[in-house]
């Protein structure tokens, strides 16, 4: 079975697309609950996902993975560490940073693990890249955990929006 195909301008107009309807919906969350924005803040990480891969296949001319199955685009194989493929990076923000040489003054990369309060275990330990399974599960996220996350998905939302807009 293949999977859904999206290009590389798609990934720059769902940047956008997300991103614009995070912030729609922020004012509409009860902020009397104890994690009012896991909504918004699963939309921005996909907005940041996507905004990344899109550099990725712009910038570095890493390949989609249709491209290669379609032979038009060579794969990389310049540098062994990183995926040869935008969808090797999957939800990982960080590598995607890393590839894309951001530094650390523009996009401070958090160092984990997070937590999440209550629920499995009285809580569980996640790293980055499964922010986005926290918030679409609707777990609750450690409040400092939760800052610490919103600051820097808002920090790769502001560095595309330099990039890409």
């Amino acid at each position: 079975m293949l999977m859904l195909v999206s290009q590389r301008e798609d990934h720059k107009h769902n940047f956008g697309r997300t991103r614009e309807l995070a912030d729609l919906l922020e004012p509409l969350v009860d902020t009397a609950k104890p994690q009012p924005s896991f909504g918004p803040s699963l939309l921005r990480f996909y907005a940041a996902e996507s905004g990344l891969k899109y550099l990725l296949s712009k910038n570095l001319m890493i390949p989609f993975e249709y491209e290669i199955r379609d032979q038009t685009m060579p794969a990389d194989t310049s540098d062994p560490s990183f995926p040869r493929k935008v969808e090797g990076y999957s939800h990982k923000l960080d590598q995607m940073l890393k590839r894309l040489k951001v530094s650390a003054a523009r996009v401070p990369i958090p160092t984990g693990p997070f937590k999440t309060v209550g629920g499995y275990n009285g809580g569980q330990s996640f790293r980055i890249h499964e922010a986005h399974e926290a918030w679409r599960y609707g777990l609750e996220v450690d409040p400092d955990d939760q800052a610490a996350l919103g600051k820097f998905i808002a920090d790769i939302l502001s560095y595309l929006e330099d990039e890409i807009l």
